[in-house]
């Protein structure tokens, strides 16, 4: 099993693909254009995850979320205050070092 996190910014977004052993496989840094989200979708099909994340990011995230919808796959788009609060809190209870 297999997760997506995606980090999306005006020009570029990262993505991390994880396994269900919380070990990164790939991680990449592309641009925000069409070729790029082909690029990624040929990426994430080689792994079939079961989850995709991304924050909402204003409008940033819209082009690729609407790619990636287009395709049959539908990401989570999350809250930043959600995903920080969260965090904040996993790391404060755990001795996981994220």
């Amino acid at each position: 099993m297999f997760y997506v996190g995606i980090d999306v910014s005006k020009n570029h977004f990262t993505y991390c693909i994880i396994n269900s052993t919380s070990q990164i496989v790939r991680k990449d840094t592309l641009t925000q254009t069409f070729e790029s989200f082909k690029d990624f979708l040929s990426i994430i099909k080689n792994f079939q995850p079961s989850t995709i994340i991304m924050e909402s990011s204003g409008r940033y995230h819209i082009c690729i979320s609407s790619f990636l919808i287009s395709h049959n796959i539908q990401p989570f788009i999350i809250n930043p205050k959600f995903s920080h609060q969260f965090f904040k809190f996993i790391q404060s209870t755990s001795p996981a070092i994220f």
